[in-house]
């Protein structure tokens, strides 16, 4: 297979973008937050209640509880690392069983634009003119597939509910910075948020030993969150690559649908070999 080392930058770019996303997208489904743990009574002047201030006890069950009840968002991300830029332009779907995505991601440079999906658990890749637009589709739990065991552990990045339980006992610190500011239009307040990595549990905790010893003991991230709980804007310095994300159109519904059978390579790895032959 002469372009075997391009599937493992497809396996990177996926990775990056739902390690990284896992990481910052740290509000899950699987958690509630009593009234009392959200909201604050309205202003003696009789004005609208307004959430308290965040805390590192309070931070991962709001957002997962605002998370939960909005079900779909839409993402951009950026990632830069040793000069290279990975993008991630997409959309989540929060409201089934398993967590459904479609993403375009460009490495510039280094591979073509590639799309990829997310449906019930199966990931479907759409390398552009090198699989002459058709998709790929990789099984992770397929271990008859040579390239699954590239993305074995990847989706649960992509699932909110893995991503807050991992995030349990491992905040040390949360900081309310400054006064609201403008996030693509939306007033969102600013925090700053420490990460003990070694706490991490669950899909973070694998991704971080993944990640060997260039993963810093803390991660620093800073937080744009909105008035209902919503983070809308996330960067952070991660072993050396530079993130920024936003987050948009929350509870906008989506559709995000497997491609058509006639339009997938039945022999997978095989059937794109052929085609660049």
């Amino acid at each position: 297979m002469r372009r075997r080392p391009f599937y493992g930058l497809a396996a990177l770019a996926l990775g990056t973008a739902l390690t990284v996303a896992g990481c910052a997208g740290d509000g899950g489904s699987s958690s509630s937050a009593s009234p009392a743990a959200t909201t604050t009574a309205s202003s003696a002047a009789g004005g609208k209640a307004e959430n308290a201030a965040l805390t590192a006890d309070t931070f991962a069950t709001r957002l997962a509880d605002a998370q939960k009840a909005k079900k779909s968002v839409q993402l951009s991300m950026t990632t830069t690392m040793a000069g290279q830029k990975v993008g991630v332009e997409g959309k989540v779907d929060l409201g089934g069983s398993k967590v459904a995505m479609d993403e375009t991601v460009t490495m510039p440079g280094v591979m073509p634009e590639m799309t990829i999906r997310a449906v019930d658990g199966v990931i479907y890749m759409n390398m552009g003119k090198l699989s002459k637009n058709k998709w790929i589709e990789v099984d992770p739990s397929d271990t008859s597939d040579p390239l699954a065991s590239q993305f074995t552990g990847m989706l649960d990045g992509a699932d909110p509910t893995q991503q807050l339980e991992g995030l349990k006992g491992a905040i040390t610190s949360l900081e309310k910075s400054g006064s609201p500011e403008k996030v693509d239009g939306v007033d969102a307040q600013k925090y700053v948020l420490t990460v003990d990595t070694t706490k991490l549990g669950g899909a973070l905790k694998s991704q971080v030993g993944a990640a060997g010893a260039s993963l810093p003991k803390t991660i620093t991230y800073t937080y744009w969150v909105d008035s209902d709980d919503l983070m809308r804007k996330v960067e952070a310095d991660v072993a050396g690559a530079k993130v920024e994300m936003h987050f948009s159109h929350w509870g906008e519904p989506v559709t995000i649908t497997a491609p058509p059978k006639s339009d997938i390579l039945p022999g997978g790895i095989e059937d794109l070999t052929a085609l660049e032959s």
